[in-house]
């Protein structure tokens, strides 16, 4: 896995990523997680690895932005305030390994 930082302002014409300077991330073979999301698009159930608590909170981190709430969307809200969970330590599993 590689990382770079991108800071600036964002070209809406061109794709600014691809002039980065990636380097190997500190987390190179980042160990497998799952997320399980119910029929809404909302947050189910989630099962980390035995990994660093630094890697789990990033993955609780992508597991919450993955969370999309399909019954508001399909009843035509455009704008709603979001009621989708907190993903909290004590709502997943651990991985055995």
């Amino acid at each position: 896995m590689k990382i770079a930082e991108y800071v600036g302002p964002h070209d809406t014409k061109n794709w600014p990523f691809d002039k980065l300077n990636y380097k190997d991330s500190e987390w190179p073979n980042p160990p497998a997680f799952s997320i399980n999301l119910n029929s809404d698009g909302l947050f189910e159930s989630m099962t980390l690895p035995d990994a660093p608590l630094a890697q789990q909170n990033i993955m609780k981190a992508w597991a919450a932005q993955m969370q999309i709430n399909k019954k508001k969307i399909k009843a035509g809200e455009k704008s709603f305030v979001s009621e989708e969970v907190i993903i909290e330590s004590e709502q997943f599993a651990q991985m055995d390994g």
